[in-house]
């Protein structure tokens, strides 16, 4: 009798490995090698503009790489006391929309790997 198990099995395993390998937490060395290369901007840089736009505070900055491009995970509190999850693109600066597919997973990392 033939199994069909493994060979869903095999192609599902297939399918979610690039998923799992592409999206990895950075090192401080490779954060700071990625600034100094100008492929991120600078965490000061970065905790200031985040600031300024959501007139909350960082209080946990994470950094990540997504297929080669680096993004950060930033816990925001608010004066109200609420807190928020932003991603930000590394590279400018600029906030992700929380509703695209790169905030999504790397949000989704950074609350599992806590």
């Amino acid at each position: 009798m033939k199994s069909w198990f493994g060979p869903i099995f095999a192609v599902a395993l297939g399918a979610a490995s690039p998923a799992l390998c592409d999206l990895r937490e950075l090192s401080p060395a490779d954060l700071r090698d990625a600034v100094q290369n100008d492929h991120a901007i600078s965490s000061r840089l970065l905790l200031q503009k985040v600031e300024q736009d959501t007139g909350g505070v960082v209080i946990n900055m994470r950094a990540f790489t997504l297929n080669g491009t680096i993004t950060y995970s930033l816990l925001i509190r608010h004066d109200s006391g609420t807190l928020d999850t932003v991603v930000i693109d590394g590279h400018n600066g600029g906030i992700i929309p929380p509703d695209t597919q790169i905030a999504a997973r790397v949000a989704a990392f950074a609350q599992a790997s806590q």
